[in-house]
């Protein structure tokens, strides 16, 4: 089951048997593949597992975030959601170098900052993340690290409560076919898929300061 490529690394899992599972993963650059961590049935159901640096970060039994360190084998619970998560997107959410000089040009329009970041924080870089993910009762959540307090942040949003929604959108249900739903993130923004299209939105980052 293939869960992530980032540009040099492949990710999956292989099933040993209905229970046991591996995760592999593949480096093409030096060319090395590795088991990274073995799932027992006591591990519960494993589902959308992301790359981001040194650590893997997936779902646990539909509703719970976990990271998974592939260095120290540590495992963390970040957070859970109300319902089953349906997609899931984590980055490090850094601004392009091309969008901070056009925010520059703007006066700092975006009121996005990557410098307020301590050294403590720059330190531990590799535990600096952003989280978006939805689950089947609609609704958007973003969990965001601190690495200087070492204390994650979250907001959730009920989809349908946005004031833009379109009311015939609003009256259906959007994750209701069964699809492979995307989400993703950057910055202060963020898209994802429905049965009904793509809906688009800002959110306030502020609040995860």
């Amino acid at each position: 089951m293939p869960f992530d490529f980032d540009g040099d690394r492949l990710l999956w899992m292989n099933y040993q048997s209905r229970d046991i599972r591996d995760v592999n993963l593949y480096n093409f650059p030096e060319k090395t593949l590795s088991t990274v961590v073995n799932f027992q049935k006591r591990d519960g159901i494993i589902s959308h597992m992301k790359l981001l640096g040194d650590c893997l970060y997936y779902v646990k039994n539909t509703r719970d975030l976990v990271r998974y360190d592939m260095k120290t084998h540590n495992s963390t619970l970040l957070g859970s959601t109300r319902d089953a998560i349906i997609a899931l997107y984590v980055t490090r959410n850094v601004m392009r170098e091309f969008d901070k000089e056009e925010d520059e040009k703007l006066g700092g329009g975006l009121g996005w900052n990557d410098d307020e970041i301590d050294e403590e924080a720059k330190a531990s870089e590799d535990k600096r993340f952003t989280i978006a993910c939805l689950d089947e009762a609609e609704n958007l959540y973003v969990f965001k690290s601190n690495p200087a307090s070492k204390k994650i942040s979250n907001i959730t949003i009920g989809i349908k409560t946005l004031a833009d929604i379109p009311e015939e959108i609003r009256q259906k249900d959007l994750f209701g076919m069964g699809y492979p739903y995307f989400i993703c993130l950057y910055t202060d923004m963020i898209a994802f898929s429905t049965d009904y299209g793509i809906i688009y939105l800002k959110y306030d980052h502020k609040k995860l300061a």
